[in-house]
């Protein structure tokens, strides 16, 4: 479990992709506190501080590849970022064809 501060809350995250999701928004902070930033959609990785571009309210970052506001600090993640990001795509960017 870690624990992070957000907005002077301490939340507890586990490495559930849902929790990590929803630091996925309003994530300002936590960019700025990585040392590297991963994009869900593309599965590009890169520094953080190449991230520029923000919308609501100048608080969540877009990738500076595909321009979609899919990104994860590794400050918030524990195990190997590029695993993480697969099994956010898998999971939220994934079509089923019947």
């Amino acid at each position: 479990m870690i624990k992070y501060k957000m907005d002077n809350i301490l939340v507890s995250i586990s490495e559930n992709i849902d929790d990590l999701h929803e630091l996925s928004q309003n994530n300002r902070d936590i960019i700025t506190r990585s040392n590297n930033v991963g994009c869900f959609y593309c599965l590009n990785i890169y520094p953080s501080n190449q991230v520029n571009y923000f919308i609501d309210c100048e608080k969540t970052g877009l990738c500076v590849y595909c321009h979609v506001d899919s990104l994860i600090g590794d400050s918030v993640v524990k195990s190997n970022l590029k695993d993480v990001l697969i099994r956010m795509k898998i999971k939220y960017f994934s079509t089923i064809i019947t």
